[in-house]
């Protein structure tokens, strides 16, 4: 989930984006050639067969475009592209339908990693309170009444810290400790 400064972040790149886009895109160009900004949708009523050969050409365009990159991050950013077959344009090298997958895509990633940052953090947590719990209870008093007992805390203790560790390990892909 997004923080309050991330979106601030977001809300601050957005624009450099499309100032990139409008000064240095070949699509912002009047040179010859260069498609005009309407070209880039499919026109209502447009053959499909018709769409698809000039979708092929903007592509071409997009790809020899120095900004491409900005100008796909952007469209990403403003939420361009459906997944709906009667709707399509190109913007930053990709359709619509492609726009759609990679956002639909990122938004899985990005929540995989918020995800997997915070199962990070729970298990770090629990290293250090198993970490805490290992170091008092190798400072019990050992007497002849508790030093079984102690010892199968211990046991237990180390035994966990090694289960966090290794699972940790697996994840990682790691087989074996170095």
């Amino acid at each position: 989930m997004p923080t309050e400064q991330g979106e601030d972040i977001q809300e601050q790149r957005l624009p450099q984006l499309l100032d990139t886009v409008a000064r240095r895109a070949l699509c912002a160009s009047p040179a010859p050639g260069i498609p005009a900004p309407d070209d880039w949708y499919r026109g209502d009523g447009e053959p499909l067969i018709e769409w698809r050969r000039r979708r092929g050409q903007l592509l071409t365009v997009c790809a020899a475009c120095p900004v491409r990159p900005a100008c796909e991050e952007s469209a990403l950013r403003q939420g361009e592209g459906t997944d709906r077959a009667d709707s399509d344009m190109v913007r930053g090298g990709r359709t619509a339908a492609e726009l759609y997958d990679a956002r639909t895509t990122q938004a899985r990633r990005l929540d995989a990693a918020a995800e997997e940052d915070d199962r990070a953090r729970r298990e770090e947590q629990l290293l250090r309170t198993l970490m805490v719990r290992l170091r008092e209870q190798a400072l019990v008093h050992q007497t002849p009444k508790n030093t079984k007992q102690n010892n199968i805390e211990v046991r237990g203790t180390v035994q966990a810290i090694a289960t966090v560790r290794t699972v940790r390990r697996g994840r990682a892909g790691w087989s074996s400790a170095a």
